[in-house]
């Protein structure tokens, strides 16, 4: 009986064993499972966050092309806007120096007939002369 005990407790022994054995072969086939799974879900965001990367690189690279696109044109329309307006200033200044020189042309020509019509003032004895003087023109 003793022996039949003993053989018992062995064989109960054994199998409390195996099934320790099984359990941790059951954990061990569970994590690595769970650490293949995790594997595949980190593969699957990393290549969906590099697209998307990579998509909005594109925007930002287009966007930014077209930012600088704007710059050069505003920057050449300003530069044309600013010889247009020099040009005009100076083209302003020449009309008002010639209108100047007019000016002092027709000073200096209206000098000249005032000097004229002073000497004929001078020479009022002509009747035909003072007539002309006290037309609408004179």
């Amino acid at each position: 009986m003793t022996q039949d005990s003993a053989a018992l407790k062995d064989e109960l022994r054994g199998m409390f064993d195996d099934r320790k054995m099984a359990v941790r072969t059951e954990r061990r086939a569970a994590e690595n499972a769970i650490q293949t799974l995790n594997y595949r879900i980190a593969l699957r965001l990393t290549s969906e966050m590099r697209s998307e990367v990579e998509g909005l690189r594109w925007v930002l690279t287009r966007r930014t092309v077209i930012a600088l696109a704007c710059i050069v044109v505003m920057t050449l329309a300003t530069l044309r806007y600013a010889k247009y307006a020099e040009r005009r200033q100076e083209g302003e200044r020449r009309r008002m120096e010639a209108l100047g020189k007019a000016i002092e042309r027709e000073a200096g020509g209206a000098r000249a007939v005032e000097g004229a019509m002073a000497e004929i003032v001078r020479d009022a004895e002509n009747p035909a002369l003072t007539s002309l003087l006290s037309s609408p023109l004179g």
